[in-house]
């Protein structure tokens, strides 16, 4: 039996929690398509019992994980509606199922839909109850959604960005998430660095680049940490050749034919560690250094 009047069984929900937590561990080993055949089949296992909305929810936003991971965008887009329908409005559920829909537009570059999915978040009235720690990476959506504008890859609405923001205030106040060796962490000294060189501020950069070494070889070990530690390398190695774009091409050319062979990190410590694909950012750091055309002069 799957249910009984009030629903499933005590026992057959463990055994339902049981196959997520299956799920993600094929996520973590990469095995997103393994992954979406254990969703699938749980969800459809559910049919219409009722009491069980927030195992929906688990499933539904793993296979928009999933969909992501792949590069199945218009899927993800059908399972993150689904989703939202059995998650209240300003519940945890649903902030994060939000999130979850922020991850899909960066991946797909939709990036115009991302300040109506912040505003509707973080202007809520339940917000604020959300667990600080969810409610970081939202800021980290903002100053990706500043950096995303000021490159010229999409045009924010009027008013989306303070004119009381300042970028080092913004440091201060992110400074829990620094302190973090997660995918949050690595995602403040990316933004650090694409923020210092639309500001060309090389001297920044230079201090920075002994922070992002410590970090690198202290945290960034592990197999799974793959792709964050070739992004970190990349970085300190367009350090070392002084940010000049003509002396950094092969390097950067390297790195991206590397990462397109990789498997997409899919959370690490329980965050998204690539907000925007490292692809995309090193793209992004490739097209600023040629922008800025940065010559040494010689002594």
């Amino acid at each position: 039996r799957l249910k009984d009047k009030k629903g499933v069984l005590p026992s057959i929900k463990l055994d339902f929690y049981k196959n997520a937590i299956t799920a993600i561990k094929h996520m973590s080993a990469y095995d997103y398509d393994e992954a979406h055949k254990m969703l699938n089949f749980s969800l459809l296992a559910l049919g219409d019992a009722k009491n069980v909305d927030n195992l929906r929810i688990v499933f539904l936003v793993n296979l928009v994980a999933c969909s992501t991971y792949l590069k199945q965008y218009e899927a993800g887009r059908t399972y993150l509606e689904k989703a939202l329908k059995y998650a209240p409005i300003g519940s945890f559920n649903w902030a994060q199922a939000k999130s979850t829909h922020v991850t899909l537009a960066f991946h797909s570059k939709k990036y115009a839909d991302i300040p109506a999915i912040y505003l509707e978040v973080t202007k809520h009235s339940k917000f604020k109850k959300i667990p600080f720690i969810f409610r970081e990476i939202w800021m980290l959506y903002y100053a990706w959604m500043y950096l995303l504008d000021k490159v010229g890859l999409v045009e924010l609405p009027k008013g989306f960005i303070s004119k009381k923001f300042n970028f080092d205030d913004w440091l201060g106040e992110i400074k829990d998430a620094s302190k973090q060796k997660n995918g949050l962490s690595i995602n403040i000294r990316i933004i650090k660095t694409i923020h210092w060189l639309l500001n060309e501020d090389y001297d920044a950069l230079i201090d920075h680049d002994d922070s992002l070494k410590r970090y690198r070889y202290r945290y960034i070990k592990h197999s799974a940490h793959r792709r964050a530690n070739l992004l970190l390398r990349y970085l300190i190695n367009i350090q070392k050749r002084e940010f000049i774009d003509y002396k950094c091409e092969y390097i950067t050319q390297s790195a991206q034919k590397k990462l397109s062979e990789m498997p997409i990190v899919l959370r690490w410590e329980n965050f998204e560690i690539e907000i925007v694909p490292f692809d995309d950012v090193i793209q992004i750091i490739s097209d600023l250094m040629k922008k800025n055309a940065r010559r040494i002069p010689k002594t």
